[in-house]
Protein backbone atom coordinates (compact mmCIF):
# COMPACT_ATOMS: atom_id res chain seq x y z
CA UNK A 1 0.00 0.00 0.00
CA UNK A 2 2.69 2.44 1.04
CA UNK A 3 4.40 1.91 -2.70
CA UNK A 4 1.45 2.30 -4.18
CA UNK A 5 0.65 5.72 -2.95
CA UNK A 6 4.54 6.52 -3.39
CA UNK A 7 3.94 5.69 -6.93
CA UNK A 8 0.58 7.33 -7.38
CA UNK A 9 2.50 10.48 -5.97
CA UNK A 10 5.32 10.25 -8.53
CA UNK A 11 2.49 10.13 -11.56
CA UNK A 12 0.89 13.12 -10.23
CA UNK A 13 4.13 14.98 -9.78
CA UNK A 14 4.70 13.98 -13.67
CA UNK A 15 1.45 14.99 -14.50
CA UNK A 16 1.85 18.49 -12.78
CA UNK A 17 4.98 18.97 -14.03
CA UNK A 18 3.90 18.34 -17.32
CA UNK A 19 1.16 20.56 -17.09
CA UNK A 20 3.74 23.45 -16.16
CA UNK A 21 6.23 22.39 -19.14
CA UNK A 22 3.25 22.71 -21.61
CA UNK A 23 2.33 25.85 -19.95
CA UNK A 24 5.53 27.42 -20.49
CA UNK A 25 5.74 25.87 -24.14
CA UNK A 26 2.26 27.28 -25.24
CA UNK A 27 3.41 30.89 -23.77
CA UNK A 28 7.03 30.30 -24.87
CA UNK A 29 6.83 33.67 -26.74
CA UNK A 30 5.50 35.82 -24.02
CA UNK A 31 8.83 34.64 -21.94
CA UNK A 32 10.86 34.97 -25.07
CA UNK A 33 10.07 38.65 -25.16
CA UNK A 34 10.32 39.24 -21.42
CA UNK A 35 13.49 37.53 -21.17
CA UNK A 36 15.19 39.69 -23.71
CA UNK A 37 13.72 42.67 -22.29
CA UNK A 38 15.21 41.72 -19.09
CA UNK A 39 18.85 40.90 -20.28
CA UNK A 40 18.59 43.83 -22.29
CA UNK A 41 17.77 45.84 -19.34
CA UNK A 42 20.37 44.04 -17.15
CA UNK A 43 23.34 44.80 -19.55
CA UNK A 44 22.10 48.42 -19.65
CA UNK A 45 22.25 49.10 -16.19
CA UNK A 46 25.54 46.50 -15.66
CA UNK A 47 27.20 48.76 -18.19
CA UNK A 48 26.04 52.41 -16.84
CA UNK A 49 27.46 51.66 -13.84
CA UNK A 50 31.37 52.46 -13.79
CA UNK A 51 33.83 49.68 -12.59
CA UNK A 52 34.73 49.59 -9.01
CA UNK A 53 38.07 47.88 -8.20
CA UNK A 54 38.94 46.79 -4.49
CA UNK A 55 42.50 46.95 -2.49
CA UNK A 56 43.27 45.23 1.10
CA UNK A 57 45.68 45.38 3.03
CA UNK A 58 45.51 42.77 6.12
CA UNK A 59 47.59 43.19 9.66
CA UNK A 60 48.33 40.98 12.54
CA UNK A 61 48.81 43.56 15.55
CA UNK A 62 51.67 42.79 18.22
CA UNK A 63 49.58 41.09 21.23
CA UNK A 64 49.67 43.88 24.33
CA UNK A 65 48.87 41.43 27.23
CA UNK A 66 52.26 39.53 27.93
CA UNK A 67 53.40 36.88 30.68
CA UNK A 68 51.22 34.57 31.55
CA UNK A 69 47.91 35.71 29.44
CA UNK A 70 49.90 35.38 26.46
CA UNK A 71 51.10 32.26 27.05
CA UNK A 72 47.29 31.39 27.31
CA UNK A 73 46.11 33.20 24.18
CA UNK A 74 46.77 30.06 22.02
CA UNK A 75 44.39 27.80 24.57
CA UNK A 76 42.11 30.43 24.65
CA UNK A 77 41.41 30.99 21.10
CA UNK A 78 40.10 27.41 20.90
CA UNK A 79 37.82 28.05 23.08
CA UNK A 80 36.39 30.77 21.56
CA UNK A 81 37.58 33.62 23.80
CA UNK A 82 39.74 36.38 22.57
CA UNK A 83 42.28 37.85 24.77
CA UNK A 84 44.25 39.97 22.40
CA UNK A 85 42.65 42.14 23.35
CA UNK A 86 42.43 41.81 27.62
CA UNK A 87 44.41 45.20 28.56
CA UNK A 88 43.76 48.37 29.84
CA UNK A 89 43.91 50.16 26.39
CA UNK A 90 41.18 52.21 25.85
CA UNK A 91 41.36 51.48 22.07
CA UNK A 92 41.47 47.50 21.76
CA UNK A 93 41.39 45.89 18.51
CA UNK A 94 37.35 45.50 18.15
CA UNK A 95 37.44 49.25 18.21
CA UNK A 96 39.54 49.90 15.26
CA UNK A 97 36.41 49.88 12.48
CA UNK A 98 34.88 52.83 14.70
CA UNK A 99 38.11 54.72 14.80
CA UNK A 100 38.23 54.57 10.76
CA UNK A 101 34.69 55.53 10.25
CA UNK A 102 35.05 58.00 12.97
CA UNK A 103 34.86 61.69 11.47
CA UNK A 104 37.97 62.75 13.23
CA UNK A 105 39.62 60.20 11.17
CA UNK A 106 37.39 60.30 7.77
CA UNK A 107 38.30 64.07 7.84
CA UNK A 108 42.04 63.72 7.87
CA UNK A 109 41.83 61.30 4.57
CA UNK A 110 40.54 63.92 2.80
CA UNK A 111 44.46 65.22 2.12
CA UNK A 112 45.91 62.36 0.38
CA UNK A 113 47.87 62.67 -2.07
CA UNK A 114 47.34 60.42 -4.91
CA UNK A 115 48.41 60.10 -7.83
CA UNK A 116 47.27 58.09 -11.23
CA UNK A 117 48.38 57.58 -14.80
CA UNK A 118 45.41 56.56 -16.27
CA UNK A 119 44.03 59.82 -15.58
CA UNK A 120 47.06 61.54 -15.36
CA UNK A 121 46.45 63.44 -12.19
CA UNK A 122 48.24 64.45 -8.88
CA UNK A 123 45.88 66.05 -6.31
CA UNK A 124 44.02 65.47 -3.14
CA UNK A 125 41.76 62.42 -2.48
CA UNK A 126 38.74 64.95 -2.00
CA UNK A 127 39.37 66.82 -4.81
CA UNK A 128 39.67 63.31 -6.75
CA UNK A 129 36.01 62.43 -5.31
CA UNK A 130 34.75 65.69 -5.89
CA UNK A 131 35.52 65.95 -10.09
CA UNK A 132 37.07 62.52 -11.48
CA UNK A 133 34.48 60.32 -9.41
CA UNK A 134 31.92 59.26 -12.61
CA UNK A 135 28.36 58.32 -11.70
CA UNK A 136 25.59 56.15 -13.83
CA UNK A 137 23.62 58.15 -15.87
CA UNK A 138 20.63 57.72 -13.47
CA UNK A 139 22.97 59.47 -10.93
CA UNK A 140 23.54 62.27 -13.44
CA UNK A 141 20.15 63.03 -14.11
CA UNK A 142 18.86 63.43 -10.55
CA UNK A 143 22.00 65.49 -9.58
CA UNK A 144 21.08 67.38 -12.60
CA UNK A 145 17.12 67.50 -11.86
CA UNK A 146 18.24 68.36 -7.40
CA UNK A 147 20.42 71.41 -9.41
CA UNK A 148 16.57 73.29 -10.13
CA UNK A 149 15.53 72.85 -6.46
CA UNK A 150 16.42 76.20 -5.11
CA UNK A 151 18.51 75.33 -1.75
CA UNK A 152 18.25 77.09 1.30
CA UNK A 153 20.53 78.38 3.92
CA UNK A 154 23.74 75.36 3.76
CA UNK A 155 23.28 74.26 7.47
CA UNK A 156 26.31 72.75 9.24
CA UNK A 157 27.18 70.09 11.85
CA UNK A 158 28.12 71.09 15.06
CA UNK A 159 29.03 69.04 18.01
CA UNK A 160 30.44 70.77 21.66
CA UNK A 161 30.35 71.23 25.28
CA UNK A 162 28.64 73.62 27.82
CA UNK A 163 31.59 75.58 27.88
CA UNK A 164 30.88 76.84 24.42
CA UNK A 165 33.79 75.27 22.23
CA UNK A 166 31.86 73.84 19.31
CA UNK A 167 33.67 72.19 16.05
CA UNK A 168 32.11 72.81 13.00
CA UNK A 169 31.83 70.74 9.74
CA UNK A 170 30.36 72.16 6.24
CA UNK A 171 27.40 70.46 4.28
CA UNK A 172 30.70 70.09 1.44
CA UNK A 173 32.88 68.05 4.44
CA UNK A 174 29.86 66.30 5.73
CA UNK A 175 29.13 64.87 2.38
CA UNK A 176 32.69 64.42 1.30
CA UNK A 177 32.99 62.22 4.74
CA UNK A 178 29.91 60.54 3.63
CA UNK A 179 31.93 59.00 -0.23
CA UNK A 180 34.85 58.25 1.76
CA UNK A 181 33.50 55.94 4.84
CA UNK A 182 31.48 54.26 1.85
CA UNK A 183 34.90 53.63 0.35
CA UNK A 184 36.74 52.60 2.99
CA UNK A 185 36.20 49.55 5.29
CA UNK A 186 38.02 47.94 8.32
CA UNK A 187 37.14 44.62 9.48
CA UNK A 188 38.71 43.08 12.65
CA UNK A 189 38.76 38.86 13.41
CA UNK A 190 37.24 38.43 16.46
CA UNK A 191 38.97 35.03 17.44
CA UNK A 192 42.79 35.92 16.04
CA UNK A 193 42.65 39.77 16.13
CA UNK A 194 43.81 40.30 12.80
CA UNK A 195 42.90 43.54 11.29
CA UNK A 196 41.57 44.00 7.48
CA UNK A 197 40.77 47.27 5.55
CA UNK A 198 39.74 47.31 2.50
CA UNK A 199 38.82 50.46 -0.33
CA UNK A 200 37.13 50.89 -3.13
CA UNK A 201 37.72 53.36 -5.45
CA UNK A 202 36.79 53.60 -9.62
CA UNK A 203 40.91 53.77 -10.05
CA UNK A 204 43.03 50.90 -9.15
CA UNK A 205 46.33 53.11 -8.61
CA UNK A 206 43.91 55.03 -6.21
CA UNK A 207 42.75 52.15 -4.86
CA UNK A 208 45.98 50.86 -3.62
CA UNK A 209 47.41 54.30 -2.92
CA UNK A 210 44.58 55.51 -0.13
CA UNK A 211 44.86 51.26 1.18
CA UNK A 212 48.40 52.15 2.22
CA UNK A 213 47.39 55.41 3.50
CA UNK A 214 44.81 54.55 5.42
CA UNK A 215 47.06 51.61 7.00
CA UNK A 216 49.59 54.33 7.64
CA UNK A 217 47.25 56.76 9.66
CA UNK A 218 45.47 54.16 11.69
CA UNK A 219 49.03 53.20 12.61
CA UNK A 220 49.60 56.62 13.21
CA UNK A 221 46.64 57.55 15.25
CA UNK A 222 46.89 54.79 17.74
CA UNK A 223 50.80 55.09 17.89
CA UNK A 224 50.33 58.39 19.34
CA UNK A 225 47.52 57.33 21.68
CA UNK A 226 49.44 54.27 23.27
CA UNK A 227 52.70 56.04 23.57
CA UNK A 228 50.83 59.79 24.57
CA UNK A 229 51.70 58.76 28.58
CA UNK A 230 55.22 57.81 28.21
CA UNK A 231 55.97 60.80 26.20
CA UNK A 232 54.19 62.77 28.48
CA UNK A 233 56.51 61.11 31.50
CA UNK A 234 59.47 61.69 29.02
CA UNK A 235 58.65 65.47 28.28
CA UNK A 236 58.45 66.14 31.79
CA UNK A 237 61.59 63.89 33.27
CA UNK A 238 63.59 65.21 30.70
CA UNK A 239 62.69 69.05 31.71
CA UNK A 240 63.65 68.00 35.40
CA UNK A 241 66.76 66.10 34.30
CA UNK A 242 67.56 69.79 32.48
CA UNK A 243 66.85 71.45 35.66
CA UNK A 244 69.02 69.63 37.62
CA UNK A 245 71.57 69.71 35.08
CA UNK A 246 71.21 73.50 35.59
CA UNK A 247 72.01 73.42 39.49
CA UNK A 248 74.61 70.64 39.23
CA UNK A 249 76.42 73.30 36.96
CA UNK A 250 75.64 76.26 38.89
CA UNK A 251 76.75 74.40 42.37
CA UNK A 252 80.23 73.24 40.17
CA UNK A 253 80.36 76.77 39.43
CA UNK A 254 80.26 78.26 42.85
CA UNK A 255 82.74 75.40 44.04
CA UNK A 256 85.38 76.29 41.33
CA UNK A 257 84.69 80.15 42.10
CA UNK A 258 85.41 79.35 46.09
CA UNK A 259 88.74 77.30 45.48
CA UNK A 260 90.00 79.83 42.87
CA UNK A 261 89.62 82.70 45.17
CA UNK A 262 90.77 81.23 48.22
CA UNK A 263 93.74 79.00 46.84
CA UNK A 264 96.10 80.52 49.65
CA UNK A 265 93.53 80.48 52.60
CA UNK A 266 93.37 77.88 55.21
CA UNK A 267 91.40 78.43 57.99
CA UNK A 268 88.63 76.67 59.34
CA UNK A 269 85.99 78.30 58.19
CA UNK A 270 87.42 78.54 54.54
CA UNK A 271 88.07 74.53 54.84
CA UNK A 272 84.31 74.10 56.35
CA UNK A 273 82.79 76.41 53.49
CA UNK A 274 85.00 74.39 50.83
CA UNK A 275 83.62 70.94 52.15
CA UNK A 276 79.84 72.21 52.37
CA UNK A 277 80.44 73.54 48.60
CA UNK A 278 81.66 69.77 47.51
CA UNK A 279 78.58 68.54 49.05
CA UNK A 280 76.27 70.64 47.19
CA UNK A 281 78.32 69.39 43.98
CA UNK A 282 78.48 65.93 45.27
CA UNK A 283 74.29 66.04 45.56
CA UNK A 284 73.21 68.30 42.44
CA UNK A 285 75.88 65.49 40.38
CA UNK A 286 73.87 62.73 42.05
CA UNK A 287 70.25 63.93 41.14
CA UNK A 288 71.64 65.01 37.61
CA UNK A 289 72.91 61.22 36.95
CA UNK A 290 69.52 59.72 38.71
CA UNK A 291 67.05 61.93 36.22
CA UNK A 292 69.60 61.00 33.20
CA UNK A 293 69.06 57.32 33.92
CA UNK A 294 65.31 57.89 34.95
CA UNK A 295 65.18 59.64 31.03
CA UNK A 296 66.97 56.56 29.58
CA UNK A 297 64.47 54.46 30.90
CA UNK A 298 61.29 56.79 29.71
CA UNK A 299 62.82 56.54 26.75
CA UNK A 300 62.91 52.76 26.77
CA UNK A 301 59.30 52.89 27.67
CA UNK A 302 58.36 55.06 24.69
CA UNK A 303 59.94 52.40 22.16
CA UNK A 304 58.09 49.48 24.60
CA UNK A 305 54.54 51.43 24.52
CA UNK A 306 55.00 51.69 20.59
CA UNK A 307 52.40 49.27 19.21
CA UNK A 308 53.98 46.94 15.90
CA UNK A 309 52.03 45.31 12.93
CA UNK A 310 53.04 42.79 10.76
CA UNK A 311 51.17 43.22 7.42
CA UNK A 312 50.47 39.73 6.18
CA UNK A 313 49.34 40.78 2.78
CA UNK A 314 50.48 44.28 0.68
CA UNK A 315 48.23 46.44 -0.94
CA UNK A 316 48.15 45.49 -4.64
CA UNK A 317 47.02 47.48 -7.49
CA UNK A 318 43.80 45.62 -8.57
CA UNK A 319 43.92 44.00 -12.13
CA UNK A 320 39.95 42.95 -11.85
CA UNK A 321 36.97 44.83 -11.16
CA UNK A 322 34.62 43.56 -8.42
CA UNK A 323 31.72 45.08 -9.32
CA UNK A 324 29.45 45.52 -11.42
CA UNK A 325 29.12 41.31 -11.38
CA UNK A 326 27.60 41.44 -15.43
CA UNK A 327 26.83 37.93 -15.25
CA UNK A 328 25.23 37.91 -12.07
CA UNK A 329 22.97 40.73 -12.42
CA UNK A 330 22.10 39.15 -16.08
CA UNK A 331 21.09 35.72 -14.64
CA UNK A 332 18.83 37.86 -11.86
CA UNK A 333 16.85 39.83 -14.46
CA UNK A 334 16.48 36.71 -16.55
CA UNK A 335 15.07 35.04 -13.43
CA UNK A 336 12.85 38.09 -12.45
CA UNK A 337 11.60 38.32 -15.97
CA UNK A 338 9.90 34.76 -16.14
CA UNK A 339 8.53 35.38 -12.65
CA UNK A 340 6.92 38.63 -14.16
CA UNK A 341 5.85 36.74 -17.19
CA UNK A 342 4.09 33.61 -15.18
CA UNK A 343 2.41 35.96 -13.12
CA UNK A 344 0.95 37.81 -15.76
CA UNK A 345 0.17 34.98 -17.61
CA UNK A 346 -1.37 33.48 -14.54
CA UNK A 347 -3.55 36.26 -13.59
CA UNK A 348 -4.40 36.47 -17.56
CA UNK A 349 -5.45 32.93 -18.73
CA UNK A 350 -7.16 32.03 -14.42
CA UNK A 351 -7.53 35.12 -12.41
CA UNK A 352 -8.70 37.07 -15.05
CA UNK A 353 -11.34 34.32 -16.77
CA UNK A 354 -12.62 33.93 -12.98
CA UNK A 355 -12.94 37.17 -12.60
CA UNK A 356 -15.35 37.32 -16.69
CA UNK A 357 -17.38 34.25 -15.52
CA UNK A 358 -18.01 36.10 -12.10
CA UNK A 359 -19.48 38.84 -14.21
Amino acid sequence: MVNNSRIEELVDDAKALGRCLRFVWKNKLTYIIYVVVGAVLSLIISFSIPKTYSASVVLAPEPQSGGLASGFSGLASLAGINMTDMNNDAYTIDLYPSIVSSTDFVLSLSDIRIKSSNLGIDTTYAYYLKKYVKKPWWGQAMSWMMSFIPKGSKGVISSGSQDGNVRLITEEQYNLNGRIMDNVRCSVESLTGVISITVFDQDPEICALVADSVVSRLSSFIHRYRTAKARKEYEYLSALCDSTRSTYLLAQEKYVDFTRSHINISSPSHKAEEEFLQNEVNLAYTAYSNMVAQVQMAGAKIMETTPLYTTIDSAYVPLKADSPKKLIMLVVFVFMACIIATAKLVYVQFLGKRNDNHE
